[in-house]
């Protein structure tokens, strides 16, 4: 019996220890690399364990658009078979500039920031570009 609940201990314990080495990464695609304030940014995501193969781990990702001075847009997405789709409607105050694409799981947020998906967008909104100059 002794012997049984060791055994049973120890199996715990590797199934402990190898749920602790998943590593789970996003990668994310766009419809483009250069956008206008107001047009819809598209994207698909696909999860991956750290080798690149497709790990249905996350049910949520979360997709987060920043710029240097504040946030424009966070969003959530839902996973479904290591996959997930979604559609960022850019707002149409949304300054000209470069802004960071980001992208993780809560389960990457247990690595750091550094595991995060980054990509660089940009964005140019002719409206208050002409609205600044007007004023020069």
């Amino acid at each position: 019996m002794k012997r049984l609940t060791y055994i049973i201990i120890c199996l715990l314990g590797m199934a402990a220890a190898q749920a602790q080495e998943v590593k789970e990464r996003i990668w994310v695609q766009t419809d483009k690399d250069f956008y206008l304030a107001g047009e819809q940014l598209g994207l698909k995501l696909h999860a991956t364990d750290a080798q690149g193969k497709p790990q249905d781990f996350s049910r949520i990702a979360y997709v987060e658009l920043l710029g240097d001075k504040e946030n424009a847009v966070r969003l959530k997405v839902e996973m479904k078979e290591a996959k997930g789709k979604a559609v960022i409607q850019l707002p149409y105050t949304l300054a000209s500039g470069v802004y960071d694409l980001v992208a993780y799981t809560r389960w990457m947020r247990n690595e750091g920031e550094q595991a995060f998906f980054r990509r660089q967008i940009g964005g140019f909104n002719s409206l208050r570009y002409l609205r600044d100059t007007d004023q020069l």
